[in-house]
């Protein structure tokens, strides 16, 4: 893919923007990933609101089902913490 100027207002920095390089296959979809069903989370969340990570699962495991995804996603830096 290779170097994209990111920059937004606010985003230069002594005079300096952020330039981000993606690799090759930033944007394709990934393997196979397993995920707990929404029910399953849900009751995961219901029993302890604080839990940070759940995972990893195994293909084939009780309550979970296959998506895929992508490798990255770009969210610009005025939504970024």
């Amino acid at each position: 893919m290779g170097q994209f100027n990111i920059s937004n207002k606010g985003d230069v920095l002594r005079n300096a923007v952020h330039i981000v390089e993606f690799p090759a296959n930033a944007c394709c979809q990934t393997a196979d990933v397993p995920v707990l069903t929404v029910p399953a989370l849900t009751d995961v969340l219901m029993q302890n609101p604080n839990v940070e990570q759940v995972g990893p699962f195994n293909i084939g495991q009780a309550n979970t089902e296959i998506i895929q995804t992508h490798n990255l996603m770009y969210v610009p830096a005025k939504y970024a913490p």
